[in-house]
């Protein structure tokens, strides 16, 4: 039987790709160009050499696999999964859409964030439990 907290993992994992694909459809150039801010501009393009996205974007991997690792504990095997997914996802976004490209530090990076925001997911809700 799934557990509430494979639901919650379930729709947010298909959210997260409904709205990277609505950024796809519907990129925020307009946004982009009106801000003068340098570190939005840099989250919401590629055009970034000082890696300020890239962060922002592990860090918002690691913020959710903890979450992950709070309402769904012991489950590695999805959670690996999901992380091969996702990541095979983001490979084929490339190849699809030309400006859509990835640092190879990102992508380890994102790797790394999620398995230890989930590893420390799980280590926090035992630590509470006790």
């Amino acid at each position: 039987m799934i557990s509430q907290g494979e639901i919650a993992f379930y729709i947010i994992f298909t959210l997260g790709i409904i709205f990277s694909l609505l950024g796809i459809i519907f990129p925020p150039d307009n946004l982009v160009k009106k801000t003068n801010n340098k570190g939005i501009k840099c989250i919401l393009s590629v055009d970034c050499y000082d890696k300020t996205g890239d962060f922002f974007w592990i860090s918002t991997h690691f913020l959710l696999y903890f979450l992950f690792g709070l309402i769904i504990p012991n489950r590695w095997d999805l959670i690996i999964l999901s992380i091969f997914i996702w990541e095979l996802y983001e490979f084929t976004l490339h190849k699809m859409v030309p400006w859509y490209n990835e640092s190879r530090f990102k992508k380890i990076g994102d790797v790394i964030a999620d398995i230890s925001g989930y590893y420390l997911g799980m280590f926090t809700l035992y630590s509470l439990s006790k």
